[in-house]
């Protein structure tokens, strides 16, 4: 299973477009054209109103799985959230709420309390994948720059792949 992970657009609707239906797609080509077997959006805040826009007028999206960032105001999703994607349990969270950019110690005891095999995060702006102690961790970096990831979900485990466009 194949998701599509990106976070902190900061209003910039165009490079969040072109990371879920990259620009020269054919009209009415799936979510993620460079990743057409994408199972769904994981969007991890801080652009809230651009992944609700981009998801409108991408035709044959797959569904949206997102939390809200320190910048999302007035939208009505959670700070973080735990989903299961084949047989691994993802924690997602924008990340503000765990002081990542003071260090990952609150964010993984969360992760850990949830006993995810995943945990999705944003905010520092930095791409990151790592494993720790049975667990992955994965931050797709700035979308605004056209930074974000794809996660492969296998029987053999987890692939974070981070990518630029």
């Amino acid at each position: 299973m194949r998701l599509l992970v990106a976070s902190d657009s900061h209003g910039n609707t165009d490079t969040l477009r072109r990371i879920v239906a990259p620009q020269g797609a054919a009209q009415g080509t799936p979510c993620g054209a460079a990743q057409p077997s994408a199972a769904a959006l994981l969007f991890l805040g801080d652009g809230a109103r651009d992944a609700e826009a981009v998801l409108a007028a991408t035709p044959d999206a797959p569904p949206l799985f997102a939390v809200r960032g320190n910048n999302d105001f007035g939208v009505d999703w959670p700070l973080s959230r735990l989903e299961i994607f084949g047989d691994k349990r993802i924690f997602m969270t924008h990340g503000h709420a765990y002081a990542v950019k003071r260090g990952a110690d609150a964010l993984l005891a969360a992760a850990r309390g949830a006993r995810a095999d995943v945990v999705l995060f944003g905010h520092t702006h930095a791409s990151y994948k790592g494993y720790e102690d049975g667990l992955y961790i994965c931050n797709p970096g700035y979308a605004r720059r056209g930074e974000y990831a794809v996660l492969d979900i296998t029987k053999a485990g987890v692939v974070c792949l981070l990518r630029k466009l």
